[in-house]
Parts: structure tokens; sequence; C-alpha cells
């Protein structure tokens, strides 16, 4: 039986980069690497490593993806190892 879907965009609301790798990603994964590598240069988040996950999702839904594509995409990449989410 699968398991129930988390609500990810109330569950935690930072997300920080650990690895800057996108080897054996979909498109989507690697668009969000790349919109929180262009979130983290940014001064307010320069310092702590971690961008709010509200305003990547923004991002990436004003670039044209869906909010549950980019959560799911988000939990894929927090399996990978490659971002972590901070509650």
């Amino acid at each position: 039986m699968p398991k129930p879907h988390r609500r990810l965009d109330s569950e935690y609301r930072f997300v920080g980069l650990v690895r800057d790798t996108t080897w054996k990603c979909g498109h989507l994964e690697k668009a969000v690497v790349n919109t929180l590598k262009e979130l983290l240069s940014r001064p307010p988040w320069v310092r702590t490593g971690y961008a709010p996950l509200r305003s990547l999702v923004e991002r990436m839904v004003s670039e044209g993806f869906s909010k549950s594509a980019v959560l799911e995409a988000l939990a894929r990449l927090s399996k990978r190892r490659v971002v972590k989410l901070i509650k």
C-alpha cells in the first residue's frame, strides 16, 4: 500500500542546498535546483544557506510549473539528499 502524500508546503518552512548536483535528475528537478541556487545567491539568504520554501514554490509557479509538481520534485530531491528541508 502506498504511503499517503505528505504536505511539504505546510510541514516545512525552509529549503537548503546540500549538494550542487543534478546527475540523473529530470527537467523539473534541475529547474528546482537552479532556482534554489539563484535564491541563495541573493543577499537576505546568502549567510543562512536556506531559502523560504514559499519563495521557491512561488518562483517556480511563476515560471509555469504546477505547485504539486514542484513539491513532488522537492520530495524526490530530499530523498536523494540533494536538498534539505527544515521545519
